[in-house]
């Protein structure tokens, strides 16, 4: 990577072929740890945190729907690596809360999109992290705000939660909130960590 003046990257590795011989999750963690590598060497040639006046976008090509086209998501391959490169950047976005940080899905026949289109919406789309570009439409995902009860899921004393991770962190305030919104039921954590330690 070049010196500071680098003012963007363009990440390919989510549009990769899966090379001939390669399993498709080895190649999606091999993917996704080089946009890993490109982020920090760029961080590094930069000698601070991305700010506004620059841009990390990663493309997709899952049919340019965000995977939620009318067939579905690509093959399992295409889904895996794009996934992987996608779930990387939002990553990304939230580290650099100040730079324009993008996932661009695209259609599965990259060639019928312009780059000078793709590279135009992926800066100009306001605050949204993953943008779908497919037969001339955008689309955006949003998240919306929920409240479920636990009649409508029919969750009770009886219900058994499995929960996986190392029992701290992320994974505690998932139990936590879980019981917290799904009252009784029977938590079963399974961890590496060593029974003694403190969950």
């Amino acid at each position: 990577i070049a010196g500071p003046k680098l003012t963007g990257i363009v990440n390919l590795l989510g549009i990769e072929p899966l090379p001939p011989l390669e399993r498709p999750a080895d190649f999606a963690l091999h993917q996704s740890r080089r946009s890993f590598h490109v982020a920090r060497a760029w961080v590094t040639a930069l000698g601070m945190e991305p700010g506004p006046d620059h841009f990390f976008v990663s493309l997709t090509n899952l049919g340019g729907s965000l995977g939620h086209g009318e067939r579905g998501t690509t093959d399992a391959a295409t889904s895996l690596v794009g996934g992987a490169v996608a779930g990387l950047t939002k990553t990304l976005s939230h580290e650099w809360p100040q730079a324009t940080v993008r996932v661009v899905d695209l259609p599965e026949d990259i060639a019928t999109v312009d780059p000078l289109v793709v590279l135009g919406e992926a800066l100009t789309s306001g605050g949204f992290r993953e943008i779908g570009l497919s037969g001339g439409v955008l689309r955006v995902a949003e998240t919306v705000d929920t409240t479920y009860t636990p009649t409508e899921h029919g969750l009770g004393v009886d219900t058994r939660w499995l929960l996986t991770g190392g029992g701290r962190g992320i994974t505690a305030v998932i139990a936590q909130d879980l019981a917290g919104r799904f009252p009784g039921g029977t938590f079963v954590l399974v961890t590496a960590n060593s029974a003694g330690s403190t969950p």
